[in-house]
């Protein structure tokens, strides 16, 4: 058997810090993966996000949970500090986290 579907990926790199005054621009990024199977997020050099950019991560899983409940968002190579922060946040068990890929 063979399956022929597609899985639509879309890769979004972030970088530098993520804040209230960052939110549109967090948001407008992440937008074109409303509709993905996958988002996969490159956390280069992503040194801070505050719980507004956590909150526009859990609003974009929302979306994408909407348009298809088997979607999920992948944190690509999120620094030691990022993996705390979602630890903290309860967040490692909405979020895949692949912390050996920088690619």
């Amino acid at each position: 058997m063979t399956d022929n579907t597609t899985e639509r990926v879309m890769k979004i790199d972030l970088y530098g810090e993520f804040d209230l005054s960052r939110r549109d621009e967090l948001t407008a990024a992440l937008e074109p993966a409303a509709t993905a199977d996958l988002a996969q997020l490159h956390f280069i050099d992503t040194t801070y996000m505050d719980s507004t950019a956590l909150g526009c991560l859990i609003r974009l899983r929302k979306k994408m949970r909407d348009h298809n409940p088997q979607s999920h968002i992948r944190i690509i190579a999120p620094s030691p500090q990022m993996r705390k922060l979602f630890d903290i946040a309860g967040l490692l068990e909405i979020f895949e986290i692949d912390v050996d890929r920088a690619g």
